[in-house]
């Protein structure tokens, strides 16, 4: 995991295709277990942007087991920020990726 505005290596000696997906991060606040979805909110602290990387050619290494582990886990790959987000509702957010000033792609709230 790294900060906003980092760099990004590819996997040491990876050559396929390393993508990205701008998504909306919950931090959760506090300790929480078997809690009903209606209580949920009470324990979400705030909202930050995350960018979900993947290793693609990973995922199908082991053709009986997508394993997503292995293609997200990687040591530069989910920057996160660069703030969080508090007291807000999330439906209306709109986030975005930008990769060398261009916008590629985003999530929108429901």
């Amino acid at each position: 995991m790294i900060g906003p505005e980092q760099t990004i290596f590819r996997p040491k000696g990876h050559q396929g295709r390393v993508i990205f997906e701008a998504e909306l991060g919950i931090v959760i606040g506090s300790k929480c277990r078997k809690i009903n979805e209606s209580e949920a909110a009470e324990y979400i602290f705030g909202y930050t942007c995350v960018n979900d990387v993947t290793a693609v050619e990973f995922l199908f290494e082991d053709k009986a087991f997508q394993q997503w582990t292995r293609c997200k886990g990687f040591d530069t790959f989910t920057p996160i920020g660069p703030c969080i987000t508090t007291g807000i509702d999330p439906d209306g957010m709109q986030v975005k990726a930008v990769q060398n000033g261009e916008t590629r792609k985003g999530l929108s709230g429901q």
